[in-house]
């Protein structure tokens, strides 16, 4: 007889405590609960930055010298800085006479490649006496110093290296070592017919007009019309590279000017003002007390406001109003499984208390309820099992079953159910409550019967017996009435 029940204690102890799957899920739902604020916080200010980096202009636009993208030109200055050349980049009008003040021996590049310069920084720069190069001029060919030139193209090259050549022609010391570039490139003649003196010449074998040239000298600086040849993605084909470093690293210092979006100048030369500079100037002082106040709001609501403090109630709470609101705290936290273990521990106290175990074991009182209700333990082990419980659904026939199995103990011990029990606790104060109201009615009837025989006459009348009677006197010891 041992040894069936030491294996049924063994089976009993497996099968009761939750599975490992069960308490994970149940774990990780509450992780989920108590973090993800924090998490979507996290997610979202991750996307912010990822949308603000792509479309951030800087450093990723086509042609741009911080840019490592295939259409970049970080390759290049990556290059230069290694020869001992500092690429200073700039992007707004102001900031380009400024960094020309500042470092007057400096080359200056002014790239066209993707917008034009506006005119009145364009008047400024042609009036400086410095090397300039002219990537991809566009506002320039316009300019009165350049009148004697026209533009043509883009032009793409039709050799069969798929290269322009410098041409036997060609003066320049960077194109004779670069010897051929690759198109598509602009190419610039002269109006007036004369003699211009350029590299890398196109066009001519099409139109039967003078060449064009990729590279024009002039007096104010060289013009090269193919920006392409100088991509991280070409700046190694042809001789893209040596014509890079002859052209912009001839001195230490290099000022790179890529007009921005918002490079839009009034006669005074300087850059559009910025939005932010239409603002009042309290709005600063405004947004740093708005800063303070969140930073003190996050502090106040974040802070940790100590253990409960435990005092005894004024009044009394009623047992089912206090069941009743937990009830709906557990429902609002979805807590289906700490509901439902609450149920199974309120049956095994009963079950305790109504088979007389006193403080046993769990396992006991498993095994002492299976014998009484006549089931296997296995079978009530799956009654009173709780990780299968996902919903509010589940809990309703979760708690269905569990009253089912203590009617039927109740009915086996010989004992009325919990429903009966209830019926006749209604009864009973039913009965109660109908004996007061009848107790209550017989006395409220005596009282009005003893007022009506005990009002006395008016005052100054006289007595009439029919109306006004009185109780007779008791009679004595002797039989007679006392008078």
């Amino acid at each position: 007889m041992s040894t069936p029940s030491a294996q049924g204690t063994g089976t009993t102890a497996s099968a009761v405590l939750p599975t490992t799957v069960a308490a994970s899920g149940e774990a990780w739902r509450g992780w989920r609960r108590r973090w993800q604020f924090w998490v979507l916080l996290l997610v979202f200010a991750v996307l912010a930055a990822t949308i603000y980096l792509v479309a951030s202009p800087d450093g990723t636009e086509r042609y741009d010298p911080e840019s490592t993208e295939l259409s970049g030109y970080g390759a290049l200055t990556a290059v230069l800085e290694d020869e001992g050349v500092e690429v200073d980049t700039v992007r707004t009008g102001a900031a380009v006479l400024s960094a020309l003040e500042e470092e007057p021996e400096a080359t200056l590049v002014v790239s066209e490649a993707v917008r034009p310069v506006n005119p009145d920084i364009l008047d400024e720069l042609i009036a400086q006496d410095r090397p300039i190069v002219w990537v991809a001029p566009q506002s320039v060919v316009n300019h009165p110093e350049f009148d004697d030139l026209i533009a043509s193209g883009p032009y793409a090259a039709s050799s069969d290296q798929g290269a322009l050549p410098a041409g036997s022609a060609c003066s320049h010391p960077g194109a004779e070592a670069a010897e051929t570039i690759i198109g598509p490139s602009a190419l610039y003649s002269s109006a007036e017919g004369s003699a211009l003196h350029g590299c890398f010449p196109g066009g001519a074998a099409e139109d039967g007009e003078e060449p064009g040239y990729a590279l024009v000298e002039t007096d104010h600086g060289v013009l090269f019309g193919a920006p392409q040849t100088f991509t991280n993605h070409q700046i190694t084909e042809a001789g893209g590279a040596a014509l890079g470093l002859h052209l912009f690293g001839e001195r230490d210092h290099v000022i790179w000017y890529t007009p921005a979006d918002g490079d839009v100048s009034g006669t005074d030369g300087g850059p559009a003002e910025e939005p932010l500079a239409l603002l009042p100037e309290w709005f600063d002082w405004l947004l740093l007390w708005l800063l303070i106040c969140t930073v003190l709001f996050a502090v106040i609501m974040g802070r940790r406001r100590g253990p409960l403090v435990v005092e005894p109630l004024p009044v009394e709470v009623p047992a089912s109003e206090s069941a009743e609101g937990r009830g709906r705290l557990y429902q609002q936290a979805n807590a289906v499984g700490p509901s439902a273990r609450t149920l199974r521990s309120a049956l095994l106290l009963r079950t305790a208390r109504l088979l007389r175990l006193g403080p046993a074991e769990e396992g006991t009182v498993i095994e002492a309820a299976a014998r009484h209700s006549r089931r296997s333990i296995p079978d009530v082990v799956e009654i009173l099992d709780t990780s299968q419980l996902r919903s509010n659904a589940d809990l309703l026939r979760y708690g269905r079953r569990l009253a089912d199995f203590e009617d039927e103990l109740h009915t086996r011990l010989g004992l009325p159910t919990r429903a009966e029990q209830v019926a006749e606790q209604t009864s009973e104060q039913t009965s109660e409550q109908s004996a007061e109201q009848a107790t209550e009615r017989l006395a409220e009837d005596r009282s009005e019967h003893r007022s009506e025989h005990t009002v006395g006459p008016p005052t100054g009348g006289m007595t009439d017996q029919s109306i006004y009677e009185t109780e007779a006197p008791a009679p004595d010891a002797g039989g007679r009435r006392n008078t």
